[in-house]
């Protein structure tokens, strides 16, 4: 009976000796709230104002921490700020294949037909810029959905779950995101 007893538990030993590393170490590696549930940050663009020109939604990886404004330049995002305001406030988006809203063609809003963006002061309250955010969970942080922020795209550092977006507004109607991109 004693050689039984011996030889169980020699077996239980020895499964503890394999399995219980593999529990620590999966406990370490998704257990622990240091660790990040999200491996990237998404960047939305939605130029609003025409069916012909695609929302983008970009996961881009990113294991630390990112500037929004480097972030949105890296993935080909530009943009021009007003002649008196310089780039602290938004006029025109721009990529290699789409500029929003056009130099030269009236901007199709309703109620505001005719309205070309000049980019010299401030944007029309009616059709313009804005910058919206999104926040996930870091340690004790509450994760904060899509919203608008008025902070410059410069003053914005984003964490691996984060967002930052830039969305055309038309007659006062902010279109936040509804897809989940990380």
């Amino acid at each position: 009976m004693q050689k039984k007893t011996k030889k169980r538990w020699l077996i239980v030993a020895n499964i503890a000796t394999v399995v219980l590393p593999i529990i620590i170490v999966t406990w370490v590696w998704y257990g622990t709230p240091s660790k990040a549930e999200h491996s990237c940050v998404d960047l939305h663009v939605d130029y609003g104002i025409s069916a012909d020109i695609p929302v983008y939604d970009v996961c881009v990886p990113e294991f630390e921490k990112a500037n929004a404004y480097g972030l949105a330049v890296g993935w080909g995002f530009s943009y021009i700020g007003t002649k008196t305001q310089g780039p602290a406030v938004i006029c025109r988006v721009a990529t290699s294949t789409h500029y929003a809203p056009s130099i030269r063609k009236p901007l199709p809003v309703p109620g505001h037909m005719g309205y070309i963006e000049r980019c010299l002061d401030k944007p029309a309250s009616f059709a313009h810029w804005a910058v919206i955010i999104k926040r996930a969970q870091h340690g004790n942080a509450q994760a904060v959905g899509w919203r608008y922020t008025n902070k410059k795209l410069w003053e914005i550092d984003l964490k691996p779950g984060d967002g930052v977006g830039l969305v055309f507004v038309v007659n006062h109607k902010l279109v936040l995101p509804t897809n989940k991109v990380s």
